[in-house]
């Protein structure tokens, strides 16, 4: 198979390039020199050509010497280190592994890598929008594995870096039924639209200096958009790629949905497909023009494939914007596994449904229900599965019992790879700029720099409390069946909007986060009173930061415990 990214979940990795010597410079010492191979080619693949850079890890004998460095190359076409890597010559030999996201540099690369996630591994999310050339290159990552090489045997210091693919990759062949083309439908294009793929794991395990590709208990699954890589109008044939985690799908796990001509498609595997780590696999599908499909094709469960981000533009620093996700994070839970997506609306929220109130301590749920209040994990715990995400009942705040216990630590997880690439957290200090110090620009209620009021919307009937966020520029004015309230400071929700009203100030990019209260093991406390939101900042060894709200309260940077399972809405940078 072809080229691919090396890309890590959210908040669990750094680029590192520097290189540590555990013992003094050896007298006798030779640079190492690199010679590069991508094994396989598909149109997936970065080939040896066009590969710009790697991470190699390299250990000497008892480790004598341990380096861990970022190879690229130059405009010459040789491969370097920040600094020469030396060979001790009288050493009998070395072992070394490599591992790469590819040739389109970071644009995909969500993690830091360090010289120990390279030897423990890390988790990993799938790119879910594959449906550009571009993204099916980022899709995949290359390694391998730890490998000994003796300084005899290796010319002087050429070390071989042979590269293997690290995922699976499947190809789609859709072919139409000759009646289309009677009917005028395919002669000059592909007249296959929405192709998605649903029911693959889409969070993996990946450790660089093994090439051990795994899936995690309790990993989500969710939907891939393919790349169309060919449409033949003299056989009416589509071709897509994606590439995939390595797993076995058992019939009926993977399904298709598609549309053409009007009409909604699914297929589903009717045998087991074994995809093996570096495999390709093609599955024929035939699409018969008579056949009128049972119903409409809606990908249920699982939310739309890497949805896209509200309008609204926010500053969160001096020259960093996001946009907002369409709604709170959430996680169904089937039975067997995770479903992640956003809630429909923006108002929408939980609150003490099934679900947020029966959570198990093992990351399940003891029916199956929703969950959109999680913990905060960080990257000292031993959790794994769905517990890693913040779902479980644990009340202990120690790391015995999983949440993690070193203050100012990274999250063991972001939660903004389980629902497509680019989605994050806020960090502590954004949240501050964004609510407290951002220049607007605009004035709403003879308040000038509008950023925030608290405000009560009443959408289908009900009358929702929570925090509305007005973006840069904000252009709204008052619309019909809006009173502003107080701006910018605690009040007791003040503003008010109609069903229409708030229509109007989402069109205009306005943000609402609801007051979906907060979990304590399988206790909700405080739905539709008060709501937290959190950051992906941990402070105290036994807590992390969050903004809290409530009726004439407000704090920007809340110190909340890690046990307390608060709200989640993810951001995208803008582009």
């Amino acid at each position: 198979m072809k080229n691919k990214i090396f890309y890590v979940l959210a908040s669990a990795l750094v680029l590192f390039s520097c290189s540590k010597e555990k013992s003094p410079a050896p007298a006798l010492d030779t640079p190492m020199r690199f010679a590069v191979t991508v094994e396989g080619t598909t149109k997936a693949s970065v080939t040896s050509a066009d590969l710009k850079q790697f991470y190699l890890k390299v250990t000497g004998p008892n480790n004598a010497f341990s380096y861990f460095e970022s190879i690229v190359k130059d405009d010459q076409g040789n491969w370097k280190a920040s600094q020469p890597i030396l060979w001790k010559d009288e050493e009998s030999a070395i072992t070394y592994a490599a591992a790469s996201y590819g040739a389109l540099g970071k644009e995909y690369f969500n993690a830091t890598v360090t010289d120990d996630l390279f030897v423990n591994g890390a988790s990993m999310g799938l790119l879910t929008n594959q449906s550009t050339q571009a993204r099916l290159l980022a899709a995949d990552l290359l390694t391998m594995a730890s490998t000994p090489l003796t300084f005899a045997a290796s010319n002087k210091g050429l070390v071989p870096i042979t590269l293997k693919h690290g995922l699976a990759k499947l190809n789609i062949k859709l072919t139409l039924a000759p009646e289309y083309k009677e009917n005028g439908i395919g002669l000059e294009a592909n007249p296959i639209v929405d192709l998605a793929i649903i029911g693959m794991h889409t969070t993996f395990s990946f450790k660089p200096l093994t090439g051990e590709v795994t899936i995690p208990l309790g990993a989500p699954k969710g939907s891939v958009i393919p790349f169309m890589s060919a449409y033949d109008t003299a056989a009416s044939v589509a071709t897509y790629e994606a590439v995939l985690a390595p797993e076995t799908l058992p019939a009926g796990a993977l399904s298709l949905y598609f549309t053409v001509n009007g009409k909604d498609f699914q297929w589903t595997n009717s045998e087991a497909l074994a995809l093996a780590q570096g495999g390709e696999y093609t599955v024929p599908v035939s699409i018969d023009y008579n056949t009128v499909p049972s119903g409409p094709v809606t990908p249920d469960p699982g939310p739309s494939p890497d949805p896209s981000p509200l309008s609204g533009v926010f500053s969160v620093g001096e020259s960093s914007t996001v946009n907002f996700s369409p709604g709170n994070l959430r996680a169904t839970y089937n039975g067997s596994s995770w479903i992640w997506g956003f809630a429909e609306h923006q108002w929408d929220y939980i609150g003490n449904a099934a679900g947020n109130t029966s959570i198990n301590g093992n990351g399940t749920v003891s029916a199956n229900g929703t969950v959109d209040l999680f913990g905060w994990v960080g990257a000292s715990s031993t959790w794994t599965g769905a517990a890693q995400y913040g779902i479980s009942n644990s009340t202990a705040t120690n790391n015995v019992d999983g949440y993690g216990n070193v203050g100012g630590e990274a999250q063991k997880v972001g939660w903004g790879a389980t629902v497509g690439a680019g989605w994050r957290t806020l960090t502590s200090p954004e949240w501050l700029y964004l609510l407290s110090t951002r220049e607007t620009g605009v004035t709403v209620n003879s308040t000038g720099h509008a950023r925030r009021t608290h405000a009560v919307i009443n959408t289908d009937g009900t009358a929702v409390k929570g925090l509305i966020i007005f973006p840069d520029g904000y252009v709204g004015g008052t619309p019909a069946g809006v009173t502003w309230g107080t701006i910018n400071e605690k009040s007791d929700f003040t503003t008010t909007c109609t069903s229409a009203g708030w229509t109007a100030l989402e069109a205009a990019g306005c943000v609402f986060l609801p007051a979906a209260g907060y979990r304590e093991a399988s206790n909700v406390t405080d739905a539709g009173i008060g709501g937290g939101y959190w950051s992906s900042s941990s402070s105290y060894a036994t807590s992390a930061f969050g903004l809290y709200f409530e009726s004439d309260y407000m704090s920007i940077q809340y110190g909340g415990s890690r046990k307390y399972g608060f709200s989640v809405r993810l951001v995208k940078d803008t582009e």
